[in-house]
């Protein structure tokens, strides 16, 4: 069938061939991206490309009829998962970015302790990362000492925190990493030695996009059932068991990456 045929006989096709090539194509840029900053493995981001292309060539020149349905199930559900994924990876890196900046808030505090612009930043991202009472305890005594008409946006910004201020046990000292002595609230550094107890308390929790992967994982074994393995059936005698066997393998191995303790950064 020639490229007019199609557009006039049967646009539908021609329809849902491009809108399962766009999706196609996202995912292979997330993926490219993800591996980039090392939200994905590189065997698991080749992996997931290769399926991707495969899809694609399935959709337009199928080896068996029976896979072009099967395709179109794939992609569909693909497009259906990405934004879901790619809002996962979106909040991992959104945390990354708030680490960063507690880790800048404290390297204004260095020559000069009480700095209320470090002050101040080191607060709002604390806010963003959940240490809710500390930072608002932070954000009242740097706004002591920045003046509301040249700090306007940190002054509003407090003031909606105020709005739906912590619970009283976001307040409560937190163990200093180092040494274990209760850090109150409104203190940036440890009393007992001085180690940046909140650049701590941030860095030990889990900042792996563990939601992200496990769907990823999810998606790739999606793919391999509904495309790789009723395809493998259709060939002959040993081959056909080979080949199954190696696309069940793939396809738990996907998901056991995807599924494995989740990994704490602690430097």
């Amino acid at each position: 069938m020639t490229l007019r045929d199609l557009i006039f006989q049967q646009p539908q096709y021609l329809l849902g061939g491009c809108v399962a090539w766009l999706i196609i194509a996202a995912w292979i840029v997330s993926l490219l991206h993800w591996m980039v900053m090392t939200e994905v493995d590189v065997l698991t981001g080749v992996f997931g490309i290769g399926l991707c292309l495969g899809l694609g060539y399935s959709i337009i020149q199928p080896p068996v009829p029976m896979l072009r349905p099967l395709s179109a199930a794939a992609i569909f559900l693909s497009g259906v998962m990405f934004p879901i994924i790619r809002a996962a990876f979106h909040r991992r890196e959104l945390r990354d970015a708030d680490v960063e900046g507690v880790l800048k808030g404290y390297e204004g505090l260095v020559f000069r302790p009480n700095n209320p612009t470090a002050q101040i930043r080191l607060a709002k991202h604390l806010y963003r990362l959940g240490v809710r009472g500390h930072a608002m305890a932070l954000a009242e005594v740097a706004l002591q000492n920045l003046p509301v008409q040249y700090f306007r946006d940190d002054h509003r910004m407090v003031e909606q925190w105020r709005t739906r201020p912590p619970r009283p046990e976001e307040f409560a000292p937190i163990p200093c990493a180092e040494c274990q002595h209760p850090c109150p609230a409104g203190t940036a550094h440890c009393a007992a030695c001085g180690s940046r107890f909140l650049l701590d308390r941030v860095r030990g929790r889990v900042l792996s996009s563990a939601l992200g992967r496990r769907l990823l994982g999810a998606w790739i074994s999606m793919v391999v059932a509904l495309g790789g393995i009723p395809l493998a059936t259709r060939l002959s005698g040993t081959l056909a068991v080979v080949v199954v066997v190696a696309l069940v393998v793939a396809a738990v191995g996907a998901l056991v990456l995807a599924f494995r303790p989740a990994r704490e950064t602690t430097a």
